[in-house]
């Protein structure tokens, strides 16, 4: 079972990929949590996560550039 930090950070990731400001429920579950060291967790997770949504995101649009050109 993963530990409460762990399962939270990534259940808030989900909304707002990773940034604080990309969805409430990101604020509001850091506020819930009364630890300033989440912070850093936090991100620990979510910033891997918003690096591999780009990295997909622009794979996406350049196959896609790729077979429009043909």
């Amino acid at each position: 079972m993963l530990p409460a930090s762990t399962l939270l950070a990534w259940a808030v990731n989900i909304g707002g990929f990773g940034l604080l400001p990309g969805s409430l429920a990101n604020l509001i579950a850091l506020r819930m949590a009364n630890d300033r060291r989440i912070w850093w967790r936090f991100h620990f997770y979510s910033l891997p996560m918003l690096a591999w949504a780009a990295l997909v995101g622009i794979w996406i649009i350049a196959t896609d550039a790729v077979r429009e050109a043909r």
